[in-house]
Parts: structure tokens; C-alpha cells; sequence
């Protein structure tokens, strides 16, 4: 598990340190950096490594570094700039448990990835720094999208516990890459574990999920009833769909570290209530879990299911990063006070 996480010039945060438990839930104002501290997270087992979201047009397997550029595109700008503070510092270094790193070193128009693990990967080079030479397993393009990984062998390597990012936003590249390895996901019965899962959820009683031709022969993911009729995929609620997806997704994946980015997004209450029960599942399986929510009933409701979530206030002010670590009691206090947990920091911190 990752512990302690530490961020330098990485995204928004010029500086911060974060503590993490088994169960952490970010809580906290918008732009103080939760969804930032995931995509750290989600970078550190290889920013080059294949992740199971594609990219419709053009069809395209997505690697983690590219998802996060898929979520942060603006306009037809390119490029993973976006990765250093203010754009322009000339590294980014994210650090975990104290002893290991991933840093990002920029280079005319290319950004090196670097790693005191260098020795893991099969395919290695060197660059010139002021501080002498460094070796490399790959690179990000500075203004473009260009990724070089040497080898595709050192797309395989992991130097940190790998994590599954989950977020409604990204679900429509999930399902390209459901769609694309079927054969594999459904010979798994993963299909029926979660369609039994989803009809505790929903007025419905599924006993798969499958896909097939919709009008016109054009491909659906479609939720298998016990009378035979099928409801598509995209016509069930947000939430529901995020949850199978995620569902789907981790059965696959195994990741070591789940992170969910406003995992309150779409959800009802009943379905709330199943997702806390999840996390709690994952973590007695030993699977870490890192949430970020803008709201306090979903905190609440997570704390009531784990009593040992580590809650934690983020705020972000000229780039430093201060955690507050916080109590079930503290969000009754807020809740009592009637205070917006997006407001939180303001109070605490």
C-alpha cells in the first residue's frame, strides 16, 4: 500500500505531503487539489502502462498518461505540459512511502520520465542534465501527444502498486475497451457476478449483462433480464452505469489501489449504500481505497460502513498543498453548523 505521498511541482501543487489510510476520503473546496492527489496516484505504477479505457476515434488503447490528458483537454490543445506547476517548471516529482519516486524531467520539448526503480525496466537511455546523466524509460511530449516508451516491454512494469481511476466522465472510454475485450470478460462470468450485484440496486432482476446488435446491427452493452428483455447500458441511471462499469473494470483489472473521483456523482442513496459496503469488501481483501466527494452525507455514509476512513480536509493556496485530517464527530459538527464541506477547509484549516 502507499502510505505516504508526497508531490513537487506535480499539476497545481507546488509543494504538499499526504498521509493515507486503507480507506481516505478527500474531502474539501473545488481546485485544492483531491482529484490531483488520484491522478498522482493513478500515474505512479507507470505512466506508460496500458489501462483499460480506449479512445473511440481514433480507436486507440489508452495508456494512463494519456487518459489524463483525455480528461484535462482543452480545445485542440496537446502536449502533457499540463503535468508540470504553471506549466513550466522543470520537473515534476511525485514520491511515495518515503524511499521511491517518479519524476518527470523537461527537456526541450520532451518530458523524461525517471525513477529510482530504473533498474525494472528492460529498455532504458540516458539524457544530459546539469546534474549529470540521467536514465530514462520514456518520454511525454511537451506540446504534442507523442509518448515514447523505448520498448513496449516497459509498458509492463510496475514500480508501485497498481490502481484503477474511476470517474463518470471517462465511463464512455471504459465501455470501448469492455466492448473491445468481450471474449475475455465474459468466459471471466464477471457479466453475471455483477449483473446479480446491479439487481439489489435497481427495480429490475438481471442475470447478465451482454452485448449485442441494437438498430441498424450497431453494437450495444445491454443489461439481460430474467424475461428475456434487455435494457441498454446507457438507459439505466448515471450512477448505476459508473458502478457496473467499475464493477466490470475491477474484476479485470485487480488493482491494488481503487480511486474513485466524485464518487457521489449521479449515485442515489441506495446505491450509496452499496458502494460503501464495496469499500469495505476491498479493503478486508487488502485493496486500498482512495475517494475524493464534495459531499458530507456521502462521507458520512462511507465512515458509517468503515469506521478506520481516513478523512482528510485538502486546500490549496499558491500552490501548497495543507491536509487537515478530521473525525466522523467533526463532519457531525459540520453538518450541525450547517456547513458546505466544499467549505470546510475555510472552517478546519
Amino acid at each position: 500500500m502507499i502510505r505516504k505521498l508526497r508531490m513537487t511541482n506535480f499539476r497545481g501543487v507546488k509543494e504538499g505531503e499526504i498521509e493515507l489510510g486503507d480507506l481516505t476520503i478527500l474531502v474539501g473546496s473545488n481546485n485544492s487539489a483531491k482529484t490531483t492527489i488520484l491522478e498522482a496516484l493513478f500515474l505512479l505504477p507507470n505512466p506508460l502502462r496500458d489501462v483499460p479505457y480506449i479512445l473511440p476515434e481514433p480507436r486507440m488503447r489508452l495508456t494512463a498518461a494519456s487518459l489524463i490528458h483525455e480528461m484535462h483537454k482543452t480545445l485542440n490543445c496537446e502536449g502533457y505540459a499540463f503535468l508540470l506547476h504553471k506549466y513550466v517548471s522543470d520537473q515534476a516529482i511525485v514520491k511515495w512511502n518515503d524511499t521511491d519516486y517518479l519524476r518527470l524531467l523537461k527537456q526541450l520539448d520532451e518530458l523524461y520520465l525517471d525513477t529510482n526503480k530504473i533498474s525494472k525496466f528492460p529498455s532504458q537511455s540516458t539524457i544530459k542534465t546539469k546534474s549529470g546523466e540521467v536514465s530514462i524509460f520514456g518520454s511525454l511530449g511537451l506540446s504534442h501527444n507523442t509518448i515514447s516508451d523505448l520498448s513496449p516491454r516497459n509498458r509492463e512494469v510496475f514500480i508501485a502498486p497498481n490502481s484503477l481511476l474511476i470517474s463518470a466522465e471517462i465511463i464512455r472510454y471504459a465501455q470501448w475497451y469492455i466492448h473491445s475485450n468481450w471474449a475475455q470478460i465474459a468466459n471471466l462470468k464477471v457479466p453475471v457476478e455483477v449483473a446479480k450485484d446491479t439487481s439489489s440496486l435497481v427495480d429490475e432482476n438481471f442475470v447478465n449483462i451482454t452485448i449485442e446488435p441494437f438498430l441498424a446491427g450497431r453494437l450495444s452493452i445491454f443489461g439481460l433480464l430474467d424475461d428475456g428483455t434487455r435494457i441498454r447500458l446507457g438507459d439505466l441511471g448515471s450512477g448505476t452505469q459508473v458502478y457496473i462499469v467499475a464493477r466490470i473494470l475491477y474484476e479485470i483489472i485487480k488493482p491494488q489501489i481503487l480511486l474513485w473521483d466524485d464518487v457521489e456523482a449521479h449515485v442515489n442513496p441506495r446505491l450509496l449504500v452499496r458502494i460503501a459496503e464495496w469499500f469495505s469488501e476491498l479493503n478486508e481483501s487488502g485493496v486500498q481505497v482512495v475517494i475524493t466527494t464534495h459531499s458530507i452525507e456521502t462521507a458520512r455514509m462511507l465512515t458509517e460502513f468503515n469506521k478506520d476512513a481516513t478523512i482528510l480536509v485538502t486546500s490549496l493556496k499558491d500552490g501548497i498543498l495543507k491536509i487537515k485530517k478530521i473525525t466522523s464527530d467533526d463532519l457531525e459538527m459540520l453538518t450541525l453548523a450547517g456547513i458546505d464541506i466544499r467549505m470546510a477547509d475555510a472552517v478546519i484549516l
